[in-house]
């Protein structure tokens, strides 16, 4: 079992060895997605009134919001699948990565949607069974893409994980997420606040914060997956059980 401090190191190491390889594949996509997603967040009232009709406009927007979705998925999909590949000594091409991503984003798409239905259902009935929900299922992404597990079964290995070591799983998840999106938390509020206005156009800010907001993606991706595969490698028992792919250290 390593420690919170192993992992991160060596999520960063991993990270910082394969920076440009890694950052590249992440903002091929995930980067147009983010700022699809930024352009409408700051830019909502400009395009409303491209064309005459409400509902024209409203279907412009649901359009935009649909593809910068399918944009920061298929990114964080791609980068998860060469983050595997570099963990098992695979470094593959970026076209390859991508075809790769392409093939499981439906799967994995379905795993997500079958997640979110789950955590909106258990949040509708009770905050209680949502927040627990959330929990249980956090890796389910990670279960999806790197071991091929499908719909009810990625959830299943997820739960089965989590519950393993549930105090360790929610504490370093969270931990992680602090200190790897904290400064970013914080340069994003300067650019909104300072920068945007005083220094760059609109645009600039959005290109700047999309910029961070993709290379932090890719360190927490990491880190996420290193944590997940110690997880299961202090649970044998989960392996069998799943019978999981045993080339994956």
């Amino acid at each position: 079992m390593k420690t919170f401090p192993i992992l991160f190191k060596e999520s960063f190491n991993l990270y910082k060895n394969n920076f440009k390889f890694l950052t590249l594949i992440m903002l091929l996509s995930n980067f147009v997605g983010v700022l699809l997603s930024d352009i409408i967040g700051r830019f909502t009232p400009q395009i409303s009134t491209v064309f005459y009709s409400q509902s024209a406009n409203f279907a412009l927007l649901t359009f935009i919001f649909i593809v910068s979705w399918i944009l920061i998925f298929l990114g964080n999909i791609a980068t998860l699948v060469a983050i595997k590949d570099l963990k098992q000594e695979q470094k593959k091409s970026i076209p390859s990565v991508y075809i790769h991503a392409i093939k499981l984003f439906f799967p994995v798409i379905i795993v997500s949607i079958s997640q979110l239905l789950i955590i909106m259902g258990g949040f509708l009935l009770l905050v209680g069974p949502g927040i627990i929900f959330s929990i249980w299922y956090m890796f389910a992404f990670y279960s999806a893409v790197v071991h091929n597990k499908r719909k009810t079964e990625a959830l299943a290995l997820s739960k089965a994980i989590v519950r393993k070591s549930m105090g360790r799983a929610i504490g370093y998840s969270l931990l992680a997420w602090i200190i790897i999106y904290g400064p970013y938390i914080i340069v994003n509020y300067i650019i909104n606040k300072y920068l945007i206005y005083h220094t760059f156009s609109y645009i600039s800010g959005i290109f700047v914060s999309g910029v961070i907001d993709s290379i932090l993606t890719v360190w927490l991706l990491t880190f996420s997956f290193i944590f997940y595969l110690d997880l299961i490698k202090v649970a044998p028992e989960i392996s069998r059980e799943f019978r999981l792919e045993s080339n994956i250290t």
